[in-house]
């Protein structure tokens, strides 16, 4: 009963001011939404204070999932996709840390020129430039601990993990994802076979297979090509933990509706890639590829 309260009072006060904060709703297409019955996302903007605004994320149960900081209220209070700044954490269902990510302040300049679209399309992966990622076991106790330095167009991460029994797990450094040296242990704290923390996932043959992949399936569409027409469409997927190609859809479309529609078939006609790794485990990792139409 009292969730339910929780989200008749949120929805009464959506978009509106009140005691020092707002609150908005978000559906499962991440628009705004005032019926609460479509609400997926439940976000609480605090009043902007030095600069920084304060952010709490709820499900549609009325659960916490997130809290963290923003230096552009006016476009949280607009738009799912935030320029996150400062720390961020992110909580299991029943209220437990999972994990604790702190972002620097600096921000890119472009955004301020973007369209809406545009710009929640670059947010889905950009932020403030992350820091710090602490990552816990649900007893508190830290299970990933990754330092990330950037100079020379380089992301440097120095990636520390240990067991449930406190026991040092790993310590490797990489650069762009790639590993530079590390070194794994038993929970025993025996050296044992070193593997990567982290792996991208990859098309079969690399990204210039991929490249020749798009070219070579892609059907330019009669009637743009009668009139001209170029464009460029961008369509997002996820690679599972079978290295499928799903959930494909358009996350930024051309004016031309018969070019998106070749971009997403395109994709969904990928095989299959190697899936992503984190600890040696398949994951799922989003993916948002440009598709690009043009005539010779």
């Amino acid at each position: 009963m009292k969730k339910t309260i929780l989200l008749i009072t949120l929805s009464a006060i959506c978009t509106t001011w009140m005691n020092g904060q707002s609150t908005i709703m978000f559906d499962k297409k991440d628009h705004i939404t005032k019926k609460k019955e479509k609400a997926i996302t439940i976000r609480e903007v605090g009043l902007p204070e030095n600069g920084r605004c304060y952010l709490k994320e709820y499900d549609n149960q009325g659960v916490l999932v997130c809290e963290g900081q923003t230096n552009d209220a006016q476009w949280a209070m607009k738009y799912k996709n935030v320029f996150k700044t400062g720390q961020w954490i992110t909580y299991t269902p029943d209220g437990k840390k999972n994990s604790k990510h702190i972002y620097s302040d600096k921000a890119p300049e472009e955004l301020s020129k973007l369209t809406p679209q545009e710009r929640n399309l670059k947010l889905e992966h950009q932020n403030g430039l992350l820091i710090n990622q602490v990552s816990y076991y649900p007893d508190g106790q830290i299970e990933d601990s990754i330092a990330i330095t950037y100079a020379n167009k380089k992301q440097c991460k120095h990636i520390v993990s240990y067991h449930r029994n406190g026991q040092l797990q790993r310590d490797e450094i990489s650069e762009n994802l790639k590993t530079i040296k590390g070194v794994c242990y038993d929970t025993t704290g025996a050296e044992c076979e070193f593997f990567p923390f982290e792996v991208m996932p990859e098309f079969p043959g690399g990204e210039r297979a991929l490249l020749q992949f798009v070219t070579s399936s892609m059907q330019y569409p009669v009637e743009a090509a009668k009139a001209k027409i170029e464009g460029r469409v961008f369509v997002r997927f996820i690679v599972d933990e079978k290295g499928e190609v799903t959930d494909a859809h358009i996350a930024k479309s051309s004016p031309n509706h018969s070019l998106n529609m070749e971009a997403l078939r395109v994709v969904r006609a990928m095989p299959a890639w190697s899936p992503g790794k984190i600890k040696g485990k398949p994951v799922p990792v989003k993916f948002t590829l440009p598709v690009n139409f043009k005539l010779r």
